[in-house]
């Protein structure tokens, strides 16, 4: 992680900040500099910038849900690496509220996380299969490729490999 070093976390923080008062989706970019904060230059505290980040991912308009909960994930992960396990309940509690929003369950450690993420990983497999199965009955019932595209939110290509199958 070297490289982010150059980088000030002040910068990044700034921009996440200014986008979530103006409720600006973040860039994929932006949402990961988030998780890597800690490894670029910084006059905080290790626990206070955590605080910040974690608030900030969780408050972070991001388009792709998956994607949120994956940083969620994610930033979890970076807790482990500088916070003491009794330490990060609070801003794990924080973070696992953000994904009960989106209706996963909350992530927790251990052999519970790991049974949790493959129930999460089910639950994301079961509904891909099922917009698939959709734009499947929508190809039987003679819907062009466009509106099934715009119904199921999956691309061209997929619909076209199904209407292959």
């Amino acid at each position: 992680m070297q490289f982010y070093k150059v980088k000030a976390s002040s910068e990044t923080l700034n921009v996440v900040r200014n986008k979530n008062e103006n409720n600006i989706p973040l860039t994929d970019n932006e949402a990961i500099d988030l998780l890597i904060v800690p490894d670029m230059t910084h006059d905080y505290n290790i626990r206070e910038l955590l605080e910040m980040t974690s608030e900030l991912i969780r408050n972070a308009k991001i388009l792709d849900r998956e994607f949120h909960c994956d940083l969620i994930d994610c930033q979890k992960k970076v807790m482990q690496r500088f916070i003491k396990k009794e330490e990060r309940k609070e801003m794990e509690n924080m973070l696992n509220l953000k994904a009960e929003d989106y209706g996963l369950e909350p992530n927790v450690t251990g052999f519970e996380e790991a049974v949790n993420l493959s129930y999460l990983d089910g639950k994301r497999e079961g509904i891909s299969e099922g917009i698939e199965d959709t734009a499947k009955n929508l190809i039987e019932l003679g819907f062009e490729d466009e509106i099934i595209s715009k119904a199921t939110k999956l691309d061209l290509k997929t619909i076209k490999k199904l209407r292959n199958e």
